[in-house]
């Protein structure tokens, strides 16, 4: 009885072992490092993978020791991944391009956050890994009031001692973006009919990568007259 049995039982066994390794083979491997931009690595990073397609389901993983992270048996697809460590501004990758084989994302610098935050600078959106890599990244915003969008905003980079080095205008949607900048720390600075000009520093560029940063606000002149010195001052309270 034993003996009739066994070979319906290797089969079984044969059957299972052939869908476990199907299984393993569907998913993908991703892999990558967490800084802080000086060298220094960002252990217990909360790290967070979810699919565009099904953003009510993530995985999650911790950086190792070494602020390494990794997830497995990833579903090829478009993701987008969170990374929050205490002390550290959260950082968002949008699109993330995940295929069938073990990936591994270039290293990823957090911001060291500020105990007291009054703004005035650039806040980062998001990043995106650009399809071509090479020795320069991208910067892009957008401009609003209160209310909207506004297009045709000028946006002009100031690059320290060489003053104005790119400018742009915003589209219909209030958005405006610059190509091919090297990796550094720029000023941007908006003007716009009937607005009070604005500028402001901290906008950063990361080789390899889109940088993209909240809104832009700006204030509608008094009586039509937008000399900065008559902008409304307004209390200011540091989060």
């Amino acid at each position: 009885m034993m003996d009739a049995m066994r070979p319906s039982f290797l089969l079984a066994r044969l059957a299972c072992a052939t869908w476990l390794a199907i299984t393993v083979a569907s998913g993908a491997s991703l892999t990558g490092r967490v800084t802080d931009g000086f060298g220094h690595t960002i252990a217990g990073t909360k790290v967070q993978l979810t699919a565009e397609a099904a953003p009510d389901a993530s995985l999650n993983a911790v950086a190792d020791a070494d602020g390494i992270y990794r997830f497995t048996d990833v579903k090829p697809g478009s993701y987008t991944l969170r990374l929050l460590s205490r002390g550290f501004y959260g950082l968002r990758v949008k699109d993330l391009v995940i295929s069938d084989a073990a990936q591994v994302v270039p290293d990823l610098a957090l911001e060291l956050g500020r105990i007291a935050d009054c703004g005035g600078h650039g806040s980062r959106d998001f990043v995106r890994f650009l399809s071509a890599a090479g020795e320069t990244g991208d910067l892009s915003g957008s401009v609003r009031n209160e209310k909207h969008p506004l297009e045709n905003a000028t946006v002009e980079l100031l690059c320290g001692a060489k003053g104005v080095c790119a400018k742009a205008a915003t589209d219909a949607m209030g958005a405006f973006v610059f190509r091919g900048l090297a990796q550094g720390s720029y000023t941007v600075r908006v003007t716009h009919a009937g607005y009070y000009p604005l500028a402001e520093p901290e906008y950063k560029v990361a080789t390899g990568m889109e940088s993209g940063y909240l809104p832009i606000f700006l204030k509608a002149c008094a009586d039509g007259n937008c000399d900065p010195r008559l902008r409304p001052k307004k209390i200011v309270i540091c989060a």
